[in-house]
């Protein structure tokens, strides 16, 4: 064993005090990280109920050398409790560290990311611990295929493009021990840091048939509690008072109140009753003029049926009702078909200027304003899809009016695209895989990033909150 005396900053003692049950430790080389990093994982081993682990590093050469046979390496540091079999043994083929502990013998495989065909072969079940070295430099679909099958996840990685999928998918998930996140670089923590957006979390009435309202507001309650963002869950297109009250007594925090199937009057005296409710127990209500065309789970209106918003009732309307914003119809349209092939995409701008002359100040809403990202209406064909001539809102359009009067703008269909033409993608290339881990989290971080984009590019809503 090495006679050289480890010397801990304060940082890396802070670092071993830590218990999560993902950690990055990210430094330039020769900075300690390594040497600390795998004494800590080790140690995680030793508690792990379960006897399989994993060390994975470019190849089975470079693990031996950095992490296995080093100075103050596993080796070094646990002596006669660490027994390496470089070839594997009789029983287990695979390349493994035996380590003796206190909760019995542990199995660690040494495997390397950069080899596809043998790291597909060796995954296979759940693992205890998972130490990724380098991971800045890792084969991605390694790192989303081990990470979903540990209990534990430690990785190293030296500073490197922060646009490298590791980053967006991992990295940029985690955040500095707060006692030193005043050290850390400023450049670093805006990478790190979220949107912090203002959400409206909608909810149809098919969508909340399909989740059950109970499931689904206890998913928003430990959203909040995790992000410690606002959220305001708000019923999309309800179509009756006995549907908004349920959601209202349900904990709801807004509703819509969609009357605009019925004449003028009647589409009035509905959303007066709404409101009335609703301001009662202290919920704001969103009302609608005008019919948007499309499908869209229980919405569908032909063509024959929409209609624009009439301006010259806009006034009478808001003032009869009281509602607290307005949706309003002006040639955006419910599902991915939103303009025939070959025309160009027109939305009403007239209209939404004379509906803001007419209520100066208040709240204007957009339906169906997915712009259909081609980039994923190309993928969703490529893999066995079938959506010929989607076409949506032109991001610019929907910027345009986020700059007048309109104040909250539905998307739907972009981010249903985003996770069907993922998982279509995922499930061509991995034939094999029937874990619905294995292809939801690349789906869910497709959702995110469009989410992003949306918040950042096109509402402009970041740092809201």
């Amino acid at each position: 064993m090495s006679t050289e005396r480890l010397l801990l900053s304060e940082k890396y003692k802070a670092f071993l005090r830590c218990n999560a049950p993902v950690e990055f430790l990210e430094g330039t080389t020769a900075a300690g990280k390594t040497t600390v990093g795998l004494f800590k994982f080790m140690l995680k081993v030793a508690e792990s109920s379960k006897k399989l682990h994993i060390i994975a590093a470019k190849d089975t050469g470079t693990a031996e050398k950095n992490i296995i046979n080093k100075d103050l390496g596993i080796i070094d540091d646990f002596g006669m409790l660490a027994e390496y079999n470089g070839n594997g043994t009789k029983d287990d083929k695979i390349p493994h560290i035996l380590f003796h502990t206190s909760n019995g013998d542990k199995v660690v495989y040494v495997m390397g990311y950069g080899d596809k065909k043998k790291w597909q072969k060796a995954l296979g079940g759940q693992y205890g611990c998972l130490y990724i070295d380098e991971i800045n430099t890792a084969d991605i679909e390694f790192v989303r295929e081990s990470s979903m099958r540990c209990d534990y996840f430690m990785a190293t990685l030296n500073p490197d493009d922060p646009n490298l999928d590791v980053y967006k998918e991992y990295i940029n998930c985690s955040r500095p021990l707060p006692e030193w996140e005043q050290d850390t670089p400023q450049e670093i923590k805006e990478e790190l840091k979220e949107e912090n957006a203002p959400l409206i979390l909608q909810v149809s009435a098919g969508a909340r048939k399909y989740a059950n309202h109970t499931y689904l507001m206890k998913l928003i309650e430990a959203a909040e509690i995790e992000t410690q963002l606002p959220i305001c869950v708000h019923l999309d297109h309800g179509d009756t008072f006995e549907l908004c009250k349920s959601c209202i007594d349900g904990g709801f925090t807004s509703v819509m109140i969609d009357g605009s199937h019925h004449s003028f009057e009647d589409n009035i005296k509905l959303t007066r009753q709404v409101v009335e409710y609703a301001h009662d127990h202290g919920v704001v209500v969103e009302g609608e003029l005008g019919r948007l065309e499309g499908v869209e789970d229980d919405v569908n209106v032909s063509a024959e049926d929409a209609s624009y918003t009439n301006p010259a009732q806009v006034q009478e309307f808001v003032e009869r009702t009281g509602v607290d914003s307005l949706a309003i119809a002006i040639g955006t349209s419910h599902g991915a078909y939103k303009f025939k092939p070959g025309t160009k995409p027109m939305l009403r701008f007239d209209i939404l200027e004379e509906v803001e002359q007419r209520l100066p100040g208040f709240p204007i809403v957009l339906h169906g304003a997915s712009s259909v990202i081609p980039e994923f209406v190309k993928m969703i064909n490529e893999h066995g899809g079938n959506m010929p001539d989607a076409i949506g809102v032109p991001e610019d359009m929907l910027r345009k009016a986020a700059g007048m009067a309109v104040c909250k703008i539905n998307i739907d269909s972009d981010l249903r695209l985003a996770m069907t033409g993922t998982i279509r993608k995922y499930f061509d290339e991995y034939p094999s895989h029937f874990d619905p881990r294995q292809y939801l989290k690349p789906a869910r971080a497709a959702i995110k990033e469009m989410v992003r984009h949306k918040i950042v590019d096109v509402l402009g809503c970041n740092g809201k909150a």
